[in-house]
């Protein structure tokens, strides 16, 4: 009988293609980046490693950081430069600061709420910071005693038309209890809460 060779095929890499076919696979003086120029380090996360390239890229900004000063309802005055806020009723939510934004989609977005004031009773308010409906951060509780900023910050994925909130919550189970803001002069405007909102696309 008849030897029958039948050779190996020689293979080489295409950019266009995943395929990794069996076979002699003829090597590139450029290595895999020279089979694919997109293998490049501002292609590839920053910190992540693909085929020995470390990667750079961190995002593109794809919105600029916006924010506004909601003040809070003034439902009258405590002490010469103290305005009271809304009624917190027991166990409940209110919200002092909103912003609607749209989103490309894969952003990660930032927020932070940042409130300068006191509490009606030690212990019993705090600011939460809410993302597209899921609260992401909360502060410590405000003190009675003394005014004090609260700063709360957080992160989540999201996209589209999504509302970020500022929120104080009442954690007494009885009393209705209220938030302080500052004023600058006697009866004037509350400072209010100032929630800020801004996002890179991943």
């Amino acid at each position: 009988m008849a030897r029958v060779n039948s050779p190996i095929p020689v293979r080489k890499l295409a950019a266009a293609s995943d395929v990794y076919a069996r076979g002699f696979h003829e090597g590139n003086p450029a290595g895999l980046d020279g089979v694919d120029a997109d293998l490049a380090a501002d292609n590839i996360a920053d910190g992540v490693t693909i085929f020995g390239k470390l990667g750079t890229f961190v995002g593109v900004l794809v919105e600029d950081v916006v924010g506004f000063d909601l003040p809070s309802t003034a439902a009258g005055t405590s002490g010469t430069y103290y305005r009271i806020g809304p009624a917190i009723a027991p166990t409940e939510d209110v919200t002092l600061n909103s912003l609607t934004q749209t989103y490309a989609a894969l952003s990660r977005a930032i927020g932070t709420v940042v409130a300068y004031g006191k509490a009606s009773d030690t212990n019993k308010l705090k600011l939460r910071l809410f993302m597209g409906g899921v609260q992401v951060a909360e502060s410590s509780a405000f003190a009675a005693t003394n005014t004090e900023f609260k700063v709360v910050q957080g992160t989540r994925a999201l996209s589209g038309s999504v509302e970020c909130t500022a929120v104080i919550h009442n954690y007494d189970a009885s009393i209705t209890r209220y938030l302080y803001t500052i004023v600058s002069t006697p009866n004037a405007s509350p400072y209010g809460v100032i929630l800020t909102v801004g996002s890179i696309k991943i």
